[in-house]
């Protein structure tokens, strides 16, 4: 059983306490897989205040068919991914990860990417939406191969396929960057 659930039926109810206590559950995971799509603190912080505001006027939408931590993790992967998209259209010239900041205050999601090499970050800017998706979620959030299908709504076997395809266009991407030095 969904150990969120007696606090999803007190938010359903109008108990604003009982979902606050879902936000300062979640604000550091949410905010942690915002920063791991966007790189750019800031918008990670738009990104998850987003989400919980989308999450809080849709609450009784909330099937409770899964974990309410699959739910939310639903609509920070969408939310990012809107911003992400727009973020790239703002400035089309500039990768996603090159801004390499973090605010010290949130450390851990960062941590992963301030080591990058530029090629690996180039090659990660080079995935598709779906790649990157599973990528970062599988490899960067340690989520399970279920616990990504159940976010992304599709079969563990897509995540599969994602993964497996995503590893080999950065392998690809990263001896092809090789060969040019």
């Amino acid at each position: 059983m969904d150990p969120d659930r007696r606090l999803v039926r007190f938010a359903k109810s109008g108990n604003t306490a009982a979902f606050g206590s879902l936000v300062r559950k979640y604000r550091d995971p949410v905010l942690s897989l915002a920063y791991d799509y966007l790189h750019d603190y800031e918008l990670a912080k738009d990104v998850a205040q987003d989400t919980f505001v989308k999450a809080f006027r849709h609450i009784n939408e909330f099937r409770e068919q899964s974990f309410f931590s699959t739910w939310l993790y639903r609509i920070v992967v969408n939310t990012a991914l809107d911003a992400r998209k727009s973020q790239k259209r703002r400035k089309a010239e500039r990768g996603l990860f090159k801004e390499k900041t973090a605010e010290p205050s949130v450390q851990a999601p960062a941590e992963p990417f301030l080591n990058l090499d530029d090629s690996v970050i180039q090659a990660l800017n080079r995935l598709s939406e779906n790649q990157y998706t599973v990528l970062v979620l599988r490899y960067f959030n340690d989520l399970s191969v279920r616990e990504i299908a159940g976010i992304l709504e599709c079969s563990e076997n897509t995540v599969r396929i994602h993964l497996h395809r995503a590893m080999q266009k950065l392998q690809a991407e990263l001896r092809r960057g090789k060969k040019k030095r």
